[in-house]
């Protein structure tokens, strides 16, 4: 698996897909995009605190890895250790944000039919991660936690 900054660099880069895609109306891959972006992001941040070179997916007892090889935000989240920072009491917009980002996304939205997201919705993810200072992966950016 990447290293930390690595994962950080990827995490940016799919964002900038996500863009590109949601300019050509390509929905369902931008939010596929921004979800993997997102996924990412959390992953760098998990090294970070973790003080770990790379993201762990071998070399560690399988009940190890099984708790690192998800694509649920939210045990993300938890890993990273910024799950205190994404409660509604502690900041409503960043929160309201998170949620709006994680709920529009899973690993099985790549294999949706096409049309199935709507532009709204996409825009609406998109604003989600990047709007500032409360977006997800920009809060994650301002704040040094990757």
């Amino acid at each position: 698996m990447a290293k930390g900054v690595e994962l950080k660099e990827i995490a940016e880069a799919r964002l900038k897909v996500a863009e590109l895609l949601l300019n050509r109306r390509d929905f369902d891959l931008a939010v596929d995009m921004m979800g993997l972006s997102l996924e990412c992001a959390l992953k760098a941040c998990i090294c970070k605190v973790l003080k770990l070179k790379q993201y762990p997916d071998t070399g560690a007892k399988k009940s190890i890895l099984e708790i690192f090889k998800t694509h649920l935000f939210d045990n993300l989240l938890i890993l990273s250790g910024m799950q205190s920072d994404f409660t509604l009491e502690a900041e409503s917009q960043l929160f309201q944000n998170w949620s709006t980002a994680t709920q529009m996304w899973s690993s099985e939205v790549r294999y949706f039919p096409i049309g199935t997201i709507k532009k709204e919705d996409s825009e609406r993810m998109y604003s989600a991660l990047t709007e500032k200072p409360h977006g997800v992966i920009t809060w994650i950016a301002e704040n040094k936690k990757w």
